[in-house]
């Protein structure tokens, strides 16, 4: 599973949106994405900060475990930020 954001319309001329894809690396998604746990926060300089529990498979350990993943999205710039931390806990 990846998540899929689109941000508002960046390029004045076309008025394209930006597509950004969030994944575990750049070859593998999450195993799972709990939405139901998802919140949010307004952080200034960050700009809408999501936190949702994912699930992560590592195929060369054949292992998964449980994170916390972090996106911000800053509709001033279009700028997507992500990060994630391994809770391991369920």
């Amino acid at each position: 599973i990846n998540l899929v954001i689109l941000t508002p319309p960046y390029d004045p001329e076309t008025g394209d949106r930006n597509c950004w894809v969030v994944g575990w690396d750049e070859a593998l998604g999450f195993v799972s994405i709990e939405f139901a746990a998802l919140t949010s926060t307004y952080d200034p300089a960050r700009g809408i900060v999501l936190a949702v529990p994912a699930r992560f498979y590592d195929p060369e350990l054949d292992f998964s475990n449980i994170g916390l993943l972090e996106v911000s999205i800053n509709q001033s710039t279009g700028e997507v930020g992500a990060r994630y931390e391994v809770t391991g806990l369920d």
